[in-house]
């Protein structure tokens, strides 16, 4: 950033204008050491300015050691005609120090809307409307907006088409941002929201019933990335909680088993980019959401889904698009289902009916087009973890669930039981718990009555080998391939292998991270690339990654006290937004 010098200030060479040096601090994070780099002023030389430039916009203009009030000052000044070194050689003081005297009682142009927007700001955020009213529905659309703002309008007005005909009621938590460019660019800096929201506006803490908060009243600055990377412990306890904010994250929260979700979320924001280009405001720019967050409560129930605004305004939810002209496309098919990890042997029974088999699961309403699988095979029959576990042993053998064949076959009879709807491809995504399978093969001795399937997938991996073709270490996808209805519907991608549905990664699982490390949301969020993964049975959202959660049930042999699992799945739109789909007790929406 190019500035231009102004008048000397201090007698150093370089030298800026306290408007310039108040921008470039805002613009900065209010972190001066930035603002020294930039424009070259050295750590001492901005200390000194700073202290000046606070006592300024304080009010407080000279600083202690000076003998003069600024009315005396002034005088002074006047009677000498402005002329500071002449008044500081016939009055015994420093001509320097006596400089420094005479500039602080200049303020800068706009000292005066400074100090009201920066230091004061006493304008309180609007209230819409009577909290009451709120009893009377079950849908809520919940976003956030900023002041001194645009809104997008074409964004707000699909919303309002949505709520008339879903009879849902729309809140919009108000957030407050200090926009410095504004400021000295002369615009308006009184702090405003969009009138057009007026009768939407939420400033306190609702809750719309015993497992779900709105919490209207917290305040999280508008331009931190990890909106709620603290607020685990500081949200209402025993509950899952709704925050407005322009980038989008969700968190599980560790409970006691439990069918009810329990996270905190943002839902992005109504109001369009307008961040300063400082560090922080840069990044808050770039994975700013033009998003809401669609509410619906049943009884104790609640079920929650993110839309995001294309550039006309228009969003999916589920099989519907919802226009800003109050039209409606139905029967929208979404590109993509990534289910939660399967398990086939522990797949929850409530989890296959609400996604598979019931006549209004959620496959069956969204149709998707492509159909994302994670650990489909558990590999409970031969798993290294139990081999050295003798009562796990016997419990398997007394359960009969030490057969290999049999939970081959197990899975091969869900595949062709729930994966073979026409006009649907369906993509097998490595796993960790499909490579126990290999690993087992790889390492360890069979047992006598697991011989005749070692073998045979022993020749599939030795066949693959001697083709020629490149080494695959999925046993189970070879197994599966030769035995599924439906193989030219069917994709079994291999590790490294990319894969994207609608501009969205779906080909990493989770369980592996960057250069041989653990994978976890994190170390993917670093990769600032859009993706769903798996793996942790843990939903959550990082900034451009969806992690979904399990199809299995809740409470398995080696998960013992609090957990994070979720029945969850995600499902990706056609301009590749994505949206985490809960199923609570059974249900997945109202």
């Amino acid at each position: 950033m190019k500035l231009p010098k102004t008048r000397t200030l201090t007698g150093t060479h370089r030298d800026y204008s306290d408007e310039i040096l108040l921008k470039t601090y805002i613009d900065n994070g209010n972190d001066w050491r930035v603002v020294g780099a930039t424009l070259g002023i050295s750590e001492s030389g901005l200390k000194q300015k700073f202290r000046r430039l606070q006592r300024k916009i304080k009010g407080d203009c000279l600083p202690k050691g000076c003998p003069y009030s600024a009315d005396e000052l002034r005088n002074i000044l006047q009677k000498y005609q402005n002329q500071k070194a002449t008044a500081a050689r016939d009055l015994g003081h420093n001509a320097r120090t006596f400089q420094e005297w005479a500039l602080c009682l200049e303020r800068p142009q706009g000292i005066d809307d400074l100090k009201d927007a920066i230091i004061e700001d006493p304008v309180a955020p609007p209230t819409g409307f009577d909290i009451n009213s709120l009893r009377s529905y079950k849908r809520f659309v919940i976003s956030s907006a900023l002041n001194n703002c645009p809104i997008h309008t074409d964004f707000v007005e699909a919303i309002q088409n949505y709520c008339e005909r879903n009879n849902a009621f729309f809140i919009v938590q108000p957030l407050k941002y200090r926009n410095p460019n504004a400021i000295l660019s002369g615009e308006d800096v009184r702090t405003h929201w969009p009138t057009e929201l007026n009768n939407h506006y939420l400033s306190e803490q609702v809750r719309l019933n015993d497992n779900l908060y709105i919490l209207g009243d917290l305040r999280i600055q508008a331009t931190s990335i990890n909106p709620i990377s603290a607020l685990n412990t500081t949200v209402p306890v025993n509950a899952s909680s709704v925050v407005g904010h322009p980038i989008i994250q969700l968190a599980m929260k560790s409970a006691p088993f439990d069918t009810f979700p329990r996270y905190v979320a943002t839902t992005g924001s109504v109001s369009m980019k307008g961040f300063t280009t400082a560090r922080s405001a840069y990044m808050a720019n770039k994975y700013h959401a033009v998003a809401a967050m669609i509410v619906e409560v049943d009884g104790d129930r609640f079920y929650t889904r993110h839309i995001y605004a294309d550039k006309n305004g228009s969003f999916y939810d589920l099989d519907t698009q919802y226009h800003a002209s109050g039209k409606v496309t139905n029967n929208i098919r979404v590109e993509g289902l990534v289910c939660g990890d399967i398990h086939a042997r522990w797949l929850d029974e409530s989890v296959k009916k609400c996604t598979f088999t019931d006549t209004d699961s959620l496959a069956k309403v969204v149709k998707p087009k492509q159909v994302v699988i994670h650990d489909f095979f558990d590999s409970d029959s031969i798993s290294h973890h139990h081999r050295d576990h003798k009562f796990i042993q016997y419990e398997k053998h007394q359960t009969d669930r030490q057969r290999v064949a049999d939970e081959l076959g197990s899975a091969v009879d869900l595949h062709n039981e729930l994966l073979t709807v026409k006009d649907t491809r369906y993509i097998y995504v490595p796993s960790n718990h499909n490579d126990h399978l290999y690993r087992w093969l790889d390492t360890y001795q069979p047992e006598a009555y697991n011989l005749k399937a070692y073998c045979e997938l022993t020749l599939m991996v030795l066949d693959q080998i001697d083709s020629g073709k490149p080494y695959k270490k999925e046993p189970f996808f070879l197994w599966l391939k030769k035995r599924v209805k439906n193989p030219e519907s069917v994709k079994f991608l291999t590790r490294g292998e990319s894969y994207s549905v609608a501009g969205v990664d779906v080909s990493l699982h989770g369980d592996k991270g960057p250069n041989g490390s653990r994978g976890s949301i994190k170390s993917y969020a670093g990769m600032d690339r859009k993706m769903v993964i798996g793996h942790s049975h843990t939903p959550a959202i990082e900034r451009l990654v969806t992690q979904v959660g399990t199809s299995c049930k809740l409470q398995m042999d080696y998960l013992e006290g609090p957990s994070s699992w979720m029945h969850a799945h995600s499902l990706i739109y056609p301009n590749g937004a994505t949206c985490l789909i809960f199923i609570v007790k059974g249900k997945w929406r109202l």
